[in-house]
């Protein structure tokens, strides 16, 4: 693998991966998103970025989260993995953190809550694998030993924290024994805050903060209460990247299709999105999106391809581990319906 190295001379900084099924990796952008699914939720993503370039990005996700609302104050727990290789293996990220939330119920039908994640990323390397920029000769190609002194250290781990906030306004009307759900969310996150250094030369390579402010709706449609358009926008900045991600899915009782667009200072990418919705409580969503690169990079990257499987239940882990028959009544009264997406 070619790796144009020059750490003697600058630090380095990373940037987190990223996902186009935003509304199966909530939590991965939001802390704040712990439990308010009002149930239980388990997510898996595989993703993989620019699959025809030689050192491609593959990354996985998996988060479970529940609803522990029936504890005062509390919103929700759960655990987020996160695997990310680049490089054909030789630079490898893994993330595990602990997101937890509370809740303030300001009316019925609005509420707040606010979300705050204990992470730990552990990053290995294979220096074995790397080719250095001074042993190549402009002709004969690789022949010459680097003058760059391969460190000791191999991995490296450090903590991490993020925290959240979120508005969420639900709606709930009965027609004809159907429940119509009508929802928005608004949010923000700041991640990273302690900036952890992630370096293996002593050179400074911290992570920088990540901010991420987005929204989202479920609008069921008033001819049909099955068809739900869901729109959202998520922005993300973590220096020197800025992207926003923009769209929509759009479901009709069990089949679903999204089309969204990434950018930055331009747009440079469209995801489809096509998928598959099965039950009602619990229900379970299988989907693939694909990213049409819009940029030059397209005939080098063929676009990046993603993959998920998520979960949703229809009790809060009160209702399922609660003792006595008074508060599992308390926590199954307290679970309104969760959007769509």
């Amino acid at each position: 693998m070619l790796f144009i190295f020059q750490l003697h001379y600058f630090s380095v900084n990373g940037q987190d991966p990223s996902f186009s099924q935003i509304y199966f990796n909530k939590l991965y952008f939001n802390p704040a998103y712990c439990g308010l699914s009002k149930a239980g939720e388990l997510s898996f993503t595989h993703r993989v970025l620019w699959p025809h370039i030689t050192s491609k990005f593959n990354t996985d996700k998996f988060s479970a989260d529940y609803d522990i609302s029936c504890i005062k104050g509390l919103g929700g727990i759960g655990v987020i993995f996160i695997s990310d290789i680049e490089g054909e293996g030789s630079l490898k990220t893994t993330t595990f953190g602990v997101p937890f939330s509370t809740r303030i119920h300001l009316t019925k039908k609005l509420i707040i809550q606010l979300g705050f994640q204990i992470s730990y990323i552990s990053k290995t390397i294979n220096w074995d694998k790397f080719v250095f920029s001074d042993q190549f000769d402009n002709v004969h190609g690789i022949v010459r030993p680097s003058d760059f002194t391969i460190p000791a250290k191999t991995s490296i781990g450090k903590p991490d924290f993020s925290l959240g906030g979120i508005f969420e306004w639900q709606n709930v009307v009965k027609r004809r024994s159907i429940k119509k759900k009508s929802s928005a969310r608004i949010g923000a996150s700041w991640h990273h805050i302690i900036q952890p250094d992630l370096s293996f030369t002593g050179m400074s390579s911290k992570l920088p903060w990540k901010f991420v402010i987005h929204g989202n709706c479920n609008i069921p449609s008033s001819f049909d209460e099955s068809f739900v358009i869901a729109p959202a926008l998520t922005y993300e900045y973590q220096k020197p990247m800025q992207t926003f991600f923009f769209g929509s899915n759009f479901l009709w009782k069990a089949p679903f299709l999204g089309v969204w667009l990434r950018g930055g200072n331009n747009i440079d990418a469209m995801s489809f999105v096509a998928g598959l919705k099965i039950g009602s409580a619990p229900r379970y969503y299988i989907s693939y999106s694909y990213d049409m690169t819009l940029s030059r990079l397209a005939n080098a990257s063929h676009g990046s391809h993603e993959i998920n499987i998520s979960y949703i239940g229809e009790r809060s882990l009160c209702a399922i581990m609660g003792g006595g028959k008074h508060h599992k009544h308390k926590s199954r009264k307290r679970i309104v319906p969760c959007p769509e997406f």
